[in-house]
Order: C-alpha cells, then sequence, then structure tokens
C-alpha cells in the first residue's frame, strides 16, 4: 500500500465488505512489524487498486491518523 506522496506505507491485511450487499467498504493493512500495527483504510482514501499495490488518495501524514480496526 502506498500513500499518495508515493511512500510504502504496509500491506494489506483484510478486505471489508458488506456480506449482505457484497458492497466494499475498505482494507485493513498492518503498518508495522509486530503488534498494533493495524490501520483501518475506508473505500473513500482508496485511489486505485492493482494486483500487488493499492494507492490511496491521502498523503503519509494523514495515514498516520487511520483508525485502528473496530
Amino acid at each position: 500500500m502506498f500513500s499518495r506522496d508515493g511512500k510504502r506505507l504496509g500491506v494489506v491485511q483484510r478486505v471489508n465488505a458488506d456480506g449482505a450487499t457484497n458492497l466494499f467498504g475498505g482494507i485493513v493493512v498492518d503498518t508495522r512489524l509486530g503488534p498494533g500495527g493495524l490501520k483501518t483504510v475506508d473505500a473513500t482514501q482508496i485511489a486505485d487498486i492493482y494486483e500487488r499495490a493499492v494507492e490511496l488518495t491521502i498523503d503519509a501524514v494523514e495515514a498516520e491518523r487511520l483508525p485502528r480496526p473496530s
């Protein structure tokens, strides 16, 4: 996963989707090795999804403030 300004932020761990409607809701990423690195990225914060990369609409500073998954 990469921020809008090109910084590598982490690795996608899972996709969030509404099972009833099958709508994409976002992703959960691991931003560091070890515990405590999981962050939630809302679908509106994703610019593009590729086979081996996700590009966000937010920069690295904004990405640091992403919430933890609930």
